[in-house]
């Protein structure tokens, strides 16, 4: 899906991940989540919107991504798996420990 991808790259940058957001686009994508419709980068767009943002965290689980990742980690082929592991472990931490892992990488 088109829009997804846009959405995703759009999301990277400066605060459009709040804009989205505030647009309404995160129940309509959960939904895209749930209807089985470009689900590895539904839920891969899901987890740039919720990286550092708390209120994004907080709006995502709210309209019920959680359960649809954890469905989608036990059926799902290989990449979704990743994708919605990923996703998860984005909810398991806080913005210092999101933004202390981000840059762990480039410290080796």
């Amino acid at each position: 899906m088109i829009c997804v991808e846009t959405l995703a790259k759009l999301a990277d940058k400066g605060d459009n991940s709040v804009l989205i957001a505030k647009a309404g686009e995160i129940p309509p994508l959960v939904a895209l989540l749930k209807n089985g419709t470009a689900v590895a980068k539904t839920a891969l767009l899901l987890g740039i919107l919720a990286v550092g943002n708390e209120d994004n965290r907080v709006a995502i689980a709210r309209a019920s991504a959680i359960p649809a990742l954890v469905l989608l980690l036990q059926k799902g082929n290989d990449i979704m798996q990743v994708v919605a592991a990923n996703t998860l472990q984005v909810f398991s931490c806080d913005d210092r420990q999101s933004e202390e892992s981000q840059g762990a990488p480039q410290d080796l």
